[in-house]
């Protein structure tokens, strides 16, 4: 018997759709979701938001640091690892003591391990869908 609660394969095309300018996304650099402004013209990235406007801000960066508002984020995933190392490796100019390290990225420094892990498991879950996104057969 079919998961009710598993998405339609409707579902899933929609969810690997390229993010648009003006998407709700969840990104690298965001604790809560955004709107994509696009790409960014630089290394930098840009958050803008209008004070007392009521609207979400703005996130303008690269396409492989966003994901639609609507992918889930994991509970739980090994592959975020979170360590407080001695201070001695702690860089200077760190946020934090806590390192995240995530496969094939650099390691990021929080200073909560909350936020280590909830940045952790929302980048893994943009990863997930940039690959899954990747791995999809090319439209005809």
């Amino acid at each position: 018997m079919p998961d009710s609660t598993a998405p339609s394969q409707d579902e899933r095309d929609q969810q690997l759709q390229a993010v648009a300018v003006g998407d709700v996304v969840i990104t690298w650099y965001d604790d809560e979701p955004v709107r994509y402004g696009g790409d960014s013209a630089g290394v930098f990235t840009e958050l803008s938001f209008g004070l007392c406007s009521g609207r979400l801000p703005v996130r303008t960066c690269a396409p492989d640091r966003v994901a639609p508002a609507s992918v889930t984020i994991p509970d739980r995933d090994p592959r975020a690892e979170v360590v407080k190392p001695s201070p001695a490796e702690v860089p200077p100019g760190a946020e934090g003591p806590w390192r995240l390290t995530l496969p094939g990225q650099r390691p990021s420094w929080h200073r909560l391990k909350r936020d280590a892990t909830a940045a952790g498991l929302r980048r893994l879950a943009i990863l997930d869908w940039h690959a899954a996104r990747a791995a999809q057969p090319a439209a005809e």
